[in-house]
């Protein structure tokens, strides 16, 4: 089977297509499972967060709806992408009760005192800079995880699509190697998935997020709770390369995926 539990609709600030024109395509594809998860990004100066909620609740009510009237075989399911959670917990909190929903992604976009990755200038900026980012970022992903009331921690190396993507710095990880051991050991107690991103397969960096090594790294910890999502904004990137990533998981030793029916894990054979 396959699933797709990471994608965006027009509800995102970033996203383009209706929730019904990804349901239809995500179908035609073949796919089995399609999580609908727009952005809940909590970085008031940027995102006012009286938008944040209302376009949180219009994009899960909107998938609800469509859901109770699907004519398909595709198993439809509500989330969102819950994004700096950790720099407004309390909010975080108040926007998890604002609905029900069936998947809850963590992320981190920014370090530091820059927006997101997607807007620095990694050309434009020193090692000894990008390696302080870098070091922020991952203590905000430990400070996440202890957090923890989300199911799929996104993208872990979500920066490397940037730094070494589009700007060609060849960053290796060997630096961070112990934040990451921690990362899984917590991810692993505290029953929270960790997400293979699709994206970078059709990015220039040109493998997954996270890619082979550490997901190796993982499962050698004991990892074995992982979801899977192409990350799409627009309508042609709905469900790529989410293929290529189950082949690459059970090439790897990973026997199962899984996805999430009302915040609990369902696995499915890889």
């Amino acid at each position: 089977m396959l699933i797709d539990c990471h994608c965006h609709s027009a509800h995102s600030f970033d996203g383009h297509e209706l929730v019904e024109q990804i349901c239809r395509r995500a179908e035609e594809l073949g796919f089995g499972v399609l999580a609908i998860t727009d952005h809940c990004d909590l970085y008031p100066a940027r995102y006012p967060l009286d938008e944040v909620r209302a376009a949180v609740c219009a994009s899960v009510d909107e998938t609800a709806k469509l859901r109770e009237s699907w004519d398909g075989g595709l198993k439809l399911l509500t989330g969102f992408e819950l994004g700096e959670a950790v720099d407004y917990p309390d909010i975080a909190e108040e926007i998890l009760a604002l609905r029900e929903v069936d998947v809850v992604l963590g992320s981190i976009h920014r370090a530091g005192d820059i927006v997101d990755f997607y807007y620095l200038d990694c050309k434009g900026e020193s090692l000894d800079r990008i390696n302080i980012l870098m070091d922020d970022y991952f203590d905000r992903l430990l400070r996440l995880v202890d957090w923890g009331k989300f199911n799929v921690l996104t993208h872990l190396t979500y920066p490397l699509r940037y730094i070494v993507g589009d700007a060609g710095i060849p960053l290796e990880l060997g630096h961070w190697q112990d934040k990451i051991d921690a990362l899984f050991a917590r991810i692993i107690e505290k029953g929270i998935a960790l997400e293979v991103n699709a994206s970078g397969l059709r990015q220039k960096i040109g493998r997954p997020l996270p890619d082979e090594p550490l997901l190796r790294r993982y499962l050698e910890l004991g990892g074995r709770l992982v979801s899977l999502g192409s990350d799409a904004h627009r309508y042609e990137d709905i469900g790529s390369g989410v293929e290529a990533c189950q082949r690459m998981l059970k090439g790897l030793g990973f026997q199962e995926a899984c996805y999430f029916v009302k915040r609990q894990p369902q696995m499915v054979r890889l």
